[in-house]
């Protein structure tokens, strides 16, 4: 693994890390719609591990910077890197077929509040734990739906851009599947350079 830090790479993880944050904050209006799963996601498909663990660290410290310390911190510094964990482990099969991606988001949004039900009962008890799940429940749902909207209508489109653009700042740390011929929107029959 190439884990040499160019001007490039660190130039885009920048980037990245502020494209992600400023679309959060742009869609903060709206309850538990965002694309930072989305984009985390592709950045586990497409990116090192090392460079989408420090793209996921980064966020959560501007997250931090913005709204201080919470349980809710502690909680992003655990679900986040899980959920680049999971999407690096599938990294072949979302390659080949990209609405592997859209289930995982979907199963993240719905699941958020379970997940994060763990670090409450560190906090305040079990019982405090089980009444923050039930009263966010409906927010669960809203996540889930969201995340696979968000999925359905943007997975493909960002990954077209990443097979273009990804193997130039990082030298194809993966093997690329399929290649889309952009101008036909379908897979390519040989790989362009």
């Amino acid at each position: 693994m190439n884990y040499k830090l160019t001007t490039i790479r660190i130039a885009f993880i920048g980037v990245y890390i502020a494209l992600i944050y400023g679309l959060k904050l742009a869609l903060s209006f709206i309850p538990n719609v965002e694309v930072v799963t989305l984009l985390m996601t592709m950045g586990a498909v497409y990116m090192p591990y090392w460079a989408v663990i420090l793209s996921v660290m980064s966020f959560n410290l501007l997250e931090l910077v913005t709204y201080g310390f919470g349980d809710w911190w502690v909680f992003y510094m655990l679900v986040w890197p899980l959920l680049v964990t999971i999407c690096s482990l599938f990294k072949k099969s979302i390659l080949k077929h990209w609405w592997i991606a859209v289930i995982i988001m979907t199963l993240f949004g719905f699941l958020f509040g379970t997940l994060n039900t763990g670090v409450r009962m560190f906090f305040y008890g079990f019982n405090g734990a089980m009444a923050y799940w039930v009263a966010g429940f409906t927010f669960d749902l809203v996540h889930g739906v969201a995340n696979m909207l968000v999925g359905v209508a943007l997975t493909v489109p960002v990954m077209k851009v990443m097979n273009i653009y990804m193997p130039r700042i990082f030298n194809k740390p993966w093997k690329i599947e399929k290649k889309w011929d952009i101008e036909n929107d379908k897979p390519a029959i040989e790989q362009r350079t």
